[in-house]
């Protein structure tokens, strides 16, 4: 499609005959784990540590816990310049980076892990979790389903 001028241009394109999927004997016959592929699943050999959910409609009250949970955002720095929970009292640390800044991590109170979609904030607590963090939590679903609640 071409917007500036409003056109459409048709290409026709040959079916692949050896394609798992849609070829003349395919072998992907059913839908995938998306939670696994995703990484929301443990994969055999990796930290099968049961990190407890924090669904976005249970946010407030959680953060509302005496000790104050710890937040830690482990996006990106840009994506926290576009959105983030400092409001809640987050600290943005990348996940990328989390491995080295353990010893800032309180253990004395919960600590909550958020990103965008909830899959790298999983990721980090099973690692905080192996390191000795023992009441780390995830956000669920991450930004994105916090931010889609009425």
């Amino acid at each position: 499609f071409d917007a500036m001028a409003f056109t459409w241009r048709e290409l026709e394109i040959r079916r692949n005959r050896s394609c798992p999927v849609c070829g003349d004997a395919p072998t992907q016959t059913d839908l995938i784990d998306y939670h696994h592929f995703c990484g929301l699943t443990p994969e055999d050999g990796a930290s099968g540590a049961t990190i407890p959910g924090v669904i976005g409609t249970d946010i407030h009250p959680f953060m509302d816990r005496k000790p104050s949970p710890f937040l830690i955002d482990v996006r990106e720095p840009f994506e926290w310049d576009a959105d983030n929970l400092e409001e809640l009292g987050a600290v943005l640390i990348p996940r990328g980076d989390l491995e080295g800044r353990i010893p800032e991590i309180p253990r004395d109170r919960p600590v909550l892990v958020y990103c965008q979609t909830g899959a790298r904030s999983l990721a980090a607590a099973r690692l905080l979790k192996d390191a000795g963090v023992h009441q780390v939590h995830n956000l669920v679903g991450g930004l994105t389903a916090l931010r889609v609640l009425p």
